[in-house]
């Protein structure tokens, strides 16, 4: 995502992630890759029994993409919540709609787990 985040920091997110209970506990039953887009580049989650196993540029087989502009994604990921940005239309779901609502929790975690990434 450029000019927002590096691959430095998505390979802390899949450390914070994969220590966080909460984070665990949502992703228990979730097997499939999630996206992050913004304008038009991406990253891609795979993440299988509670953990992040990798993220890796692209968004090639993801369920559901998280995508929006890049202030959206920066308040996001500092002090905007996932459900707030959703509900104003600023942060939209592609793909698979019932899923991404099935694994919200999986979302917000991970976006929480992301905000406290310095």
């Amino acid at each position: 995502m450029a000019g927002l985040k590096s691959l430095e920091w998505f390979s802390d997110l899949k450390v914070r992630a994969n220590r966080n209970e909460e984070f665990q506990k949502a992703a228990k039953w979730f097997r499939g890759t999630i996206g992050w887009r913004i304008l038009d580049e991406g990253y891609r989650f795979v993440i299988s029994e509670g953990q992040v196993k990798a993220i890796e540029p692209g968004l090639e087989g993801a369920v559901f993409t998280v995508a929006g502009g890049m202030e959206d994604w920066k308040e996001l990921l500092t002090k905007g919540t996932l459900n707030r940005l959703f509900r104003q239309n600023r942060i939209r779901i592609d793909g698979d709609r019932v899923e991404a609502m099935r694994y919200w929790k999986v979302l917000w975690y991970l976006t929480e787990v992301g905000r406290s990434i310095k």
